[in-house]
Formats: C-alpha cells, sequence, structure tokens
C-alpha cells in the first residue's frame, strides 16, 4: 500500500495486489487499486489444455499444456511525484506462442484483463 487517509491522517495513494495475475485499475473512493499482471502466465486448467512445445518440454514440464505464456516477463515503474501524485509506466507485452483467442477464449479470466499488458497511470 502506497502513502485514503488511515487512522495516523496518512492519505492511502496506491493499493498493489499482484495475486490474481491480471491487469487491473480501479478508483474506489480517493484510492487507486492496481492489480499488477503475471510474470508470465496465464492458468487455464486442463479443459483448454493445448501442446505448443515439443514431446520432450511437455513431458519434462506437464503442467504447461494448462498455460498460455507471455513472451516476456512484465514490470511496472511506479513513481511518486514531488506534489504526492503517482505516475505508473506500464507496458505492452506479447504471448509466447498461442493466445487465449487461439483457444476460443476472450481477453478475461475471472473477471481480470489476461491481456500481456501492464496499466498505466498518471494522478496528479
Amino acid at each position: 500500500m502506497i502513502n485514503s487517509v488511515n487512522d495516523s491522517g496518512k492519505k492511502v495513494l496506491l493499493c498493489i495486489n499482484g495475486h490474481d495475475h491480471g491487469d487491473s485499475l480501479e478508483k474506489i473512493g480517493q484510492t487507486y487499486y492496481w492489480g499488477l499482471n503475471s510474470m508470465s502466465y496465464i492458468w487455464f486448467g486442463p479443459q483448454y489444455e493445448h501442446f505448443s512445445y515439443s514431446d520432450e518440454i511437455h513431458k519434462k514440464y506437464p503442467f504447461l499444456k494448462d498455460m498460455v505464456l507471455y513472451k516476456e516477463g512484465l514490470f511496472g515503474i511506479i513513481t511518486i511525484t514531488e506534489n504526492g501524485g503517482i505516475d505508473i509506466q506500464g507496458m505492452n507485452g506479447h504471448y509466447q506462442n498461442i493466445s487465449p483467442e487461439e483457444l476460443g477464449l476472450n481477453d478475461k479470466w475471472n473477471g481480470r484483463s489476461i491481456l500481456p499488458i501492464i496499466s498505466s497511470l498518471k494522478v496528479e
């Protein structure tokens, strides 16, 4: 949590959560809640299994068939500005070799965006 007014009288500017493995950004009251996207994968489970790698790789990593991998690790850079604002520099990534669309799915999973992106935000 970065610095809504709490018991000590300080304002919370930003709450960060990476648990959902998806990109999200919303404002509730005066506080922004940022869901930081996963580093490298989307877990769809065996109902969407696909074999995008060699038999040798799939034998060594048996759950790989249940995931959609990002090509690069995703990250965001957060800056607290001098006037107490927030500047998040997000990024756009790519899928490694198969996309959810190619599996017949859309770009949301469990209510979160699973696009290979990190949202940007600038609040002064």
